[in-house]
């Protein structure tokens, strides 16, 4: 069995869960989910330098780029609360356009 092999035929089985996880955490918002999934990122794209798939690169490289983006979001709104939570902040609007779509006053 060569190395190409196992590669093709264990790696993707080892990161799926892993990703999996990655993702959980994110949604409890905890820093190690980010760290998780950025992680995994980069063994998807050796897993997809290893197999000579482009595009799957190019899909992990912007993965990377919405997990980073979210995780600074996700920081932000969590000390913003906190200094409300402390009254040293106003609660302030959404400045993504998209968290403000569909909102109605």
């Amino acid at each position: 069995m060569n190395v190409h092999h196992l590669v093709v035929t264990y790696f993707q089985w080892c990161l799926f869960p892993i990703s999996l996880i990655g993702v959980h955490l994110q949604g409890k918002k905890k820093t190690v989910g980010w760290l998780m999934s950025l992680f995994t990122q980069a063994l998807w794209a050796i897993y997809a330098i290893a197999l000579s798939q482009p595009g799957m690169l190019i899909g992990t490289s912007f993965y990377a780029i919405m997990y980073v983006k979210n995780w600074l979001k996700w920081r932000k709104e969590d000390r913003q609360a906190t200094l409300v939570a402390d009254g040293l902040a106003r609660p302030s609007e959404g400045d993504d356009w998209w968290d403000q779509e569909g909102i109605e006053e």
